[in-house]
């Protein structure tokens, strides 16, 4: 199977999960695919925010299908 090629790629960044996972469905709808988990980030005041990189693939050509 041939890798695909990256064309685009976005991360997101949220204060709640419950945010992230709004923002990340919407983009899903759009053909983005997330790359990798959800990262947590928290700063030294406390604020905890929620992480997810997503990801475009280039279409397959029609040799590919």
């Amino acid at each position: 199977m041939k890798e695909r090629k990256i064309v685009e790629y976005v991360v997101i960044v949220k204060s709640t999960p419950e945010r992230l996972d709004d923002l990340v469905n919407v983009h899903l709808t759009d053909d983005w695919q997330p790359l990798g988990g959800v990262s947590t980030l928290v700063k030294p005041n406390g604020d905890t925010y929620f992480i997810q990189a997503l990801v475009k693939y280039e279409e397959p050509q029609e040799e590919e299908l």
